[in-house]
C-alpha cells in the first residue's frame, strides 16, 4: 500500500499499479470498423465500405435514398433525421397554398423541393448514419471498457435497423397526405 502525498487515506494500490489496472479490460481491443460493424449489425460490408470513404474524405452517395428517403432513415433508426425529412417536404406542402393559387406551380415546386431534399440525403445520408453511430459510443466505450457483455447487449439495442420504425413512417405518410390542402 502507498501513500499519496497532499492525501490523508492510504491509496488502494501498491507500488507500480494504477487504479485503471483494477478495471476489467475487455478480451481484445476492438478496430474502429469492429465497432462500426457491432453498431451496423445487417449489411454492414456495404456501410463499413461507405464510412471508409467517408473516413478518407471522400463522398459516399447511397442512390437508394434519393427514392427511399425517409423509409431509410427510419430504418436505421435516424429518428430526428426522417421527422426533419418529414417536416420540410410536407411542410412545404402546407405552406405553398398559402401563397400561391396556381396548383400546378405547387406542384412543380412541391416535387422539386422534395428532389432537392433526397439528392441532399442520397449525398449525406451515409455521413448521418456514421455521425449517429459516433455518438452512440462515447457512451459505448465507456460501457467497453468495464462491460464487454453490457456493451454488446448496447450496440445491438442502440444500433441495427428498426422494422417497425419503417411501418410508423409509412403511416405517417399517409397520415399526412389525409391532411394536405387538395
Amino acid at each position: 500500500m502507498s501513500w499519496n502525498i497532499g492525501s490523508t487515506a492510504p491509496s488502494l494500490t501498491s507500488a507500480g499499479e494504477s487504479q485503471n489496472d483494477f478495471l476489467p479490460k475487455h478480451p481484445a481491443a476492438l478496430s474502429e470498423e469492429e465497432v462500426w460493424q457491432k453498431y451496423v449489425q445487417k449489411r454492414a460490408d456495404r456501410d463499413l465500405e461507405a464510412f471508409r470513404k467517408i473516413r478518407e474524405g471522400q463522398t459516399a452517395p447511397n442512390i437508394a435514398i434519393f427514392f427511399i428517403g425517409p423509409f431509410w432513415l427510419a430504418y436505421r433508426k435516424l429518428y430526428f433525421e426522417a421527422f426533419c425529412w418529414f417536416v420540410i417536404v410536407l411542410g412545404v406542402d402546407f405552406v405553398l397554398p398559402l401563397f400561391i393559387d396556381s396548383p400546378s406551380a405547387i406542384d412543380s415546386i412541391s416535387k422539386g423541393i422534395a428532389s432537392l431534399v433526397n439528392g441532399l440525403l442520397m449525398i449525406y445520408a451515409n455521413n448521418l448514419y456514421l455521425n449517429k453511430i459516433k455518438k452512440l459510443d462515447v457512451m459505448g466505450a465507456i460501457l467497453r471498457q468495464g462491460d464487454p457483455e453490457r456493451w454488446e447487449i448496447y450496440a445491438r439495442k442502440k444500433g441495427g435497423t428498426s422494422v417497425l420504425a419503417v411501418f410508423l413512417t409509412i403511416f405517417f405518410l399517409f397520415a399526412a397526405l389525409l391532411f394536405l390542402p387538395a
